[in-house]
């Protein structure tokens, strides 16, 4: 925000410039046109490069870090949730809601590590599935389902029913039929 700001501040006083004529004096002189303009582009730069580095310098002093969290304008789920398996509470709350608010656009990601990740963050990836993607969720559950052991296994076919059950999933191909016996 600091360089946008500095930018159009920038611009503002090229403008002011333009219409006070001083510009027009400076480029009447034996200066180059390349020279006047060159310069004072070339200062407008120096200076917003050094106030964006004395606000990063701050930042960073101040405790700030700075990783890469975003992968295509998408969440990075596989950083989110390799987070979650170190247990780190406060990144873990993070985390999850940055999955939530992007919604279906994480479901590759989460299904991928239900296929793939560890046991804990196999079960959060499919409950996390379930909620924002369920009828993303459906064929993957049944899918991974019988490639656990019994230790999560309980805890996938929660997250199926979960996505089974919801209302975003009724009325696609996925979401399971109900169907009942008639007593002969």
């Amino acid at each position: 925000m600091t360089v946008l700001f500095g930018a159009s501040q920038s611009g503002i006083g090229l403008i002011r410039d333009l219409q006070t004529g001083f510009l027009q004096r400076i480029l009447a002189s034996p200066a180059s046109t390349f020279a006047v303009l060159g310069g004072k582009l070339l200062a407008d730069v120096l200076r917003l490069l050094a106030q964006a580095l004395f606000v990063l310098l701050v930042a960073r002093a101040l405790g700030a870090r700075f990783e890469q969290k975003q992968v295509r304008g998408n969440v990075d789920v596989h950083t989110r949730l390799r987070a979650v398996d170190r247990e780190e509470d406060p990144e873990t709350a993070h985390a999850l809601d940055r999955i939530r608010r992007c919604g279906r656009a994480s479901a590759p990601a989460l299904a991928e590590l239900v296929g793939s990740a560890s046991e804990r963050a196999r079960v959060l990836a499919a409950g996390e599935l379930a909620l924002v993607a369920p009828a993303e969720a459906v064929p993957v559950l049944l899918d991974a389902i019988p490639k656990v052991g019994e230790a999560i296994r309980r805890e996938l076919r929660t997250a199926l029913s979960h996505a089974a059950k919801s209302d975003r999933a009724a009325g696609t191909s996925v979401a399971p039929k109900v169907v009942t016996r008639r007593n002969a």
